[in-house]
């Protein structure tokens, strides 16, 4: 990390820390050290936003003669004013800075064009002049977005993960962070110490099953780091409304790479899903976003790669919203507006965590061995099984049986929570999971209530959820 922020230290130029420090002649010398020949005669500065972890300022001058392609504004992006603070990020903001200086030119994804990059050698102190993408705007994370305003950052999003999709060069990087690491091991002991403070700041604002969501989220997190570390990527870490610049022409352009690392893909699209979205919004269109996003990374180059893998990603991958959105909040300096932001994305995303069965995905990894599960032993499916005009989408049930260390052979019976056009009961005889195959076939009996008439089922169905978190054996 260090020898990074070294490399960009050679620049002509110090990196400031702070608004007072960003005066005519520095950034008429940031400038000529990016290649401009450009003298100032006037410059405005005002604040973007309200920072917390970093600082940006929208720089606007004047120039004694037009220097071609030198825009007349700037957004400069300096660290955090306290030092402590500026000292524990400086891996994030070498993150940040790594990615304009040395991986930006090799994705495809929308970000503002980078005029000039330096840090500290430590890392502590960096600066970085961006285009000013005005007049684009970030999203609002409280209200939420549309499906289309997601659909646009979906696609953008696999541009950024199409591009390096398994190029084991990024594991070879010397600043940057891969899922699964100790420093993340680090972050999953921090995260249930954080809780109380959650539970003490936003109250009311979560409901009770929320809050108990938040808890289990805990007792997976290691799991979830070391989950599918073959399929990997450069992922933003951060990928939600905040953090995204909507443009004319469904222009989306990406900000803030200081959580950048390589990992799992689809936790960036989880993330902006799960956070962006209304709980309605989300269950109607989260199918089509999916294999829409599955779809751009084909046409990117992607192969092997199935629509049930991706989809199975993004379930598992919905456990990087609560992380992260509990992270921020205590990282982050309390105001209205944060708490109202945090409410707002965990809520969103502990629903779809139940929806999903993503708690007990991660949890699962493989079946139990051994010679018997004495259960009961809770197993969750989400997979549209439909019959006529009824489609079922989220099944529950209890499960008792035993298992000979390759599957479960049990006895369940199933309910439906979906409203179905004739409601009725759906009973499951026998149901048989195999850790290799991966299938079951069950018989299915679908009593229309109030008709008397009763047909049969049968069909084989993928096995989302194997095994919950705890497993009484």
């Amino acid at each position: 990390m260090d020898d990074l922020a070294r490399d960009l230290a050679i620049a002509p130029v110090e990196p400031i820390n702070g608004a007072a420090e960003l005066t005519p002649s520095w950034l008429q010398g940031a400038l000529r050290a990016a290649g401009y020949d450009v003298t100032i005669t006037g410059l405005e500065v005002e604040p973007i936003g309200t920072g917390q972890l970093s600082v940006s300022l929208r720089a606007r001058f004047d120039i004694a003669t037009e220097v071609s392609g030198l825009p007349r504004s700037v957004v400069v992006k300096i660290p955090a004013a306290d030092a402590g603070l500026r000292s524990l990020m400086s891996q994030a903001y070498l993150s940040e800075i790594g990615f304009y200086h040395e991986l930006a030119a090799t994705v495809d994804v929308d970000v503002p064009a980078c005029h000039l990059v330096t840090a500290a050698p430590d890392g502590s102190s960096f600066t970085l002049i961006l285009e000013d993408m005005a007049p684009a705007t970030p999203g609002d994370q409280i209200s939420g977005a549309t499906v289309g305003e997601v659909a646009q950052a979906i696609r953008n999003l696999a541009g950024l993960h199409g591009p390096r999709w398994g190029d084991p060069t990024l594991r070879e990087s010397r600043w940057l962070r891969t899922q699964g690491e100790a420093s993340n091991a680090s972050l999953a002991e921090v995260y249930p110490l954080l809780l109380p403070q959650v539970a003490e700041r936003l109250g009311a604002a979560l409901s009770p099953e929320d809050h108990a969501t938040l808890q289990e989220v805990a007792t997976v997190l290691g799991a979830f780091f070391k989950a599918r570390s073959h399929r990997y990527s450069l992922i933003h870490g951060d990928y939600r409304l905040d953090n995204l610049l909507f443009g004319p022409d469904e222009r989306v352009s990406v900000v803030d790479w200081q959580t950048l690392a390589v990992g799992l893909p689809a936790r960036d699209l989880a993330y902006v899903i799960g956070t962006s979205l209304s709980v309605a919004d989300r269950r109607a269109a989260e199918g089509d976003l999916v294999r829409g996003y599955w779809e751009d990374l084909l046409r990117r180059g992607v192969t092997g790669y199935s629509p049930a893998e991706c989809f199975d990603d993004y379930r598992l991958g919905m456990l990087q919203c609560p992380f992260i959105s509990v992270l921020g909040m205590a990282w982050g300096t309390p105001t209205d507006r944060g708490d109202a932001m945090f409410a707002a994305m965990i809520s969103r995303s502990c629903q779809a965590l139940r929806d999903l069965g993503s708690i007990a995905l991660a949890a699962a990894g493989v079946l139990p061995q051994g010679p018997s599960l004495k259960c009961p032993a809770r197993y969750e499916f989400r997979q549209a099984l439909s019959s006529g005009r009824a489609t079922l989408r989220c099944w529950r049930t209890h499960i008792s049986g035993k298992s000979d260390g390759k599957g479960v052979t049990a006895d369940a019976k199933f309910t439906s929570d979906a409203k179905l056009p004739a409601r009725g009961a759906v009973r499951c005889a026998c149901l048989t999971v195999r850790r290799e195959l991966k299938h079951a076939d069950c018989a299915i009996d679908h009593a229309r209530g109030g008709h008397g008439n009763t047909f049969d089922i049968r069909r084989s169905f993928l096995v989302r959820r194997l095994v919950e978190n705890r497993l009484h054996g």
